[in-house]
């Protein structure tokens, strides 16, 4: 069994965390399909709030209020929905991400 110390210290360096995030962001396909099916508001909705979760973390926002709870719930909905418009073909393997809190 390794560290928690050990594992930080080869994640940050070989900035594997750094590598992961770029395999996570949205692809040109991906927003194509969703734009058949969705509105372009409700797209950019689900990608800025996709990019504050990420680097806020959905914790920090439900905690400091800088959403209502109904709008968070709606966010989480466009994102399912989101989710299901551009897998509709295939199967997407998830991506790996490892928080370092």
């Amino acid at each position: 069994m390794i560290t928690k110390a050990f594992f930080t210290y080869i994640i940050e360096k070989f900035k594997i965390n750094e590598l992961l995030k770029f395999q996570n962001k949205s692809n040109d396909i991906e927003i194509q399909k969703a734009l058949n099916v969705m509105k372009v508001a409700d797209i950019e909705k689900v990608l800025g709030f996709k990019m504050l979760v990420e680097i806020i973390g959905e914790k920090t926002l439900l905690e400091k209020c800088y959403y209502k709870d109904g709008t968070f719930r709606n966010r989480k909905e466009l994102i399912d929905e989101y989710n299901k418009n551009i897998n509709q073909n295939h199967n997407k393997q998830k991506q790996l991400y490892i928080p370092l809190d």
